[in-house]
């Protein structure tokens, strides 16, 4: 079916729900990350399910033991993130000022890049607390926290996935 519900195992991971593009898409973020292109972009209009992807590979990271980072810049992002994974039955930590699912230990972290930005280095720092994955919503608005994110991403050789459907932000290709 070109857009009908699809169910495929990858690595193991059953990927179920998704449209046949969404797993192209998944497929070629890791066939990427595999070749050595560490920072990449999902480039998708509105309403294409960039979110609902991104969540697969999360869950898909998580159940391996992995932990993954999902960053938002916006808090009504955020708690629909939160919502839609744990309908999924994983309960994630949240990076935000004051909020009560702060748990730094839990193996997905939904954060508010302003919250995430000032704590990055001491994560990067603190053993078992580095990110296996991230993955930016909305990756065209580029703070300065995102920069250093990405520049540390490949450093460490953590693949980092952009998600946007306007990727229109001058100098954007060199993130």
């Amino acid at each position: 079916k070109k857009y009908g519900s699809m169910k495929l195992q990858i690595e193991g991971f059953e990927l179920s729900g998704l449209r046949e593009d969404q797993i192209i898409g998944i497929g070629k973020a890791r066939l990427g990350w595999r070749a050595g292109f560490v920072s990449q972009m999902i480039v998708a209009p509105p309403g294409a399910g960039k979110t609902h992807t991104a969540l697969e590979i999360i869950k898909s990271t998580a159940a391996k033991g992995h932990r993954a980072f999902f960053i938002v810049d916006e808090l009504h992002l955020l708690n629909h993130v939160v919502d839609l994974l744990q309908r999924d039955g994983i309960y994630p930590g949240v990076i935000q000022a004051d909020h009560p699912l702060t748990d730094i230990n839990k193996p997905v972290q939904i954060c508010m890049i302003q919250s995430l930005g000032p704590r990055w280095d001491a994560l990067m720092k603190l053993e078992g607390q580095r990110p296996d994955v991230v993955i930016s919503d909305e990756a065209h608005v580029l703070y300065q926290a995102h920069k250093r994110i990405i520049a540390d991403c490949r450093k460490y050789l953590i693949p980092y996935l952009g998600l946007s459907a306007t990727p229109f932000t001058p100098c954007l290709g060199q993130y």
